[in-house]
């Protein structure tokens, strides 16, 4: 996998920026954050309050770490390349397969954070993982739709 080069602004701050989110808004979810000592993300738990959508999450982690955004909802995957990677691997992690030239699959994946899923697919699969980040309803749906 090629390690994209992280922003270094940190979410709340990139949201902030593309969002109507108040500063208010980001300390009132920080707040909740430590106060019920939550093992939810920020942007889960601003998503959670109203104060931003899933897609406003997404768009800023692939701001912050460089990775592209991909809408599935209008994107044909062929289902050879569904066949590359298991329905429990895809439920499991949250991935979908796009795409594989090569010994290169293009995922979708709801989170850049799950290194796991990457290194397995580059170790049980042996594919070089390239990564496009989609929304985690975009994926489940195209799991449902695809497996």
């Amino acid at each position: 996998m090629v390690e994209k080069k992280k922003s270094r602004l940190n979410l709340g701050e990139i949201l902030l920026q593309i969002t109507s989110l108040t500063s208010g808004q980001l300390k009132d979810a920080l707040g909740t954050q430590q106060e019920k000592k939550m093992m939810k993300l920020i942007g889960e738990v601003l998503i959670d309050k109203g104060y931003v959508t899933e897609q406003d999450v997404v768009t800023a982690l692939a701001i912050q770490y460089g990775y592209p955004y991909i809408h599935l909802n209008n994107y044909h995957i062929d289902t050879e390349v569904i066949k590359l990677v298991n329905r429990e691997f895809a439920e499991k992690h949250k991935i979908i397969p796009l795409e594989r030239l090569g010994n290169i699959l293009t995922i979708a994946m709801a989170s850049s954070f799950d290194k796991t899923a990457i290194r397995e697919i580059e170790e049980k699969y042996g594919y070089k993982v390239r990564i496009f980040l989609a929304g985690l309803e975009e994926i489940e749906e195209a799991i449902r739709r695809y497996y």
